[in-house]
């Protein structure tokens, strides 16, 4: 699917508030707040997160995304909610260089492709600082709106396309791809995920809280 053409569709596909795993990241990072903290956003969308944890908690962050459209959205919806700590770029994770605090990666892994997860669990490392921490939400195999929806990719385990492709994650599988972190907390999340114009998704998600060693 192309998200240029999507986000030129729907500007806001999930609403205005922020996701569910940056409410539960912003609730373990408010202890830092006051202190120089430097926070990366992947995959940040429309900057619905990246606004969020600039404006709640003040940190620099800065929010990456390869759809342009999605960044133009980003900076323009940065500008209208005064949010000065929040940076915005045009850019591929892989491709992307430096060390951050703290690392946001919402709904994007169960997106990508079994490399892209394996390059997703690599370069989150990578970019951490020593001591940073990650925190990621997957979808859970155990989810009702997406298990068995779709036509199951072959040779893929848990990972069907309907619209889009999507893969869901088994706790075993989320420990061994950041296994080169440590894994402080890995738990299921239940919600409910508001889509204007549709009916409201109930969802299962694991939510990763890892940390790189000192």
């Amino acid at each position: 699917m192309s998200w240029d053409a999507e986000y030129s569709k729907n500007r806001q596909i999930w609403g205005e508030r922020p996701s569910e795993l940056t409410l539960e990241a912003a609730k373990r990072l408010v202890r830092h707040k006051g202190r120089p903290f430097r926070v990366l956003d992947i995959g940040c969308g429309y900057g619905r997160d990246t606004i969020y944890i600039a404006k709640s908690l003040g940190f620099r962050i800065l929010g990456i995304d390869v759809s342009e459209k999605a960044i133009d959205l980003s900076k323009e919806n940065s500008v209208n909610a005064f949010a000065k700590q929040a940076e915005f770029k045009v850019t591929d994770f892989r491709d992307l260089r430096g060390l951050f605090d703290a690392v946001l990666i919402s709904n994007l892994y169960h997106l990508l492709d079994p490399q892209g997860r394996r390059d997703l669990a690599v370069h989150a490392a990578r970019l951490l600082a020593p001591e940073g921490t990650l925190f990621l939400n997957a979808i859970s195999v155990h989810d009702k709106e997406h298990y068995g929806v779709g036509t199951l990719v072959r040779e893929e385990e848990n990972t069907w396309v309907d619209d889009k492709y999507i893969h869901l994650s088994t706790e075993e599988e989320l420990r061994h791809e950041f296994s080169a972190l440590n894994v402080r907390e890995l738990y299921e999340h239940e919600y409910e995920e508001s889509h204007p114009g549709a009916r409201t998704h109930y969802h299962i998600a694991w939510i990763l809280i890892a940390e790189k060693a000192g």
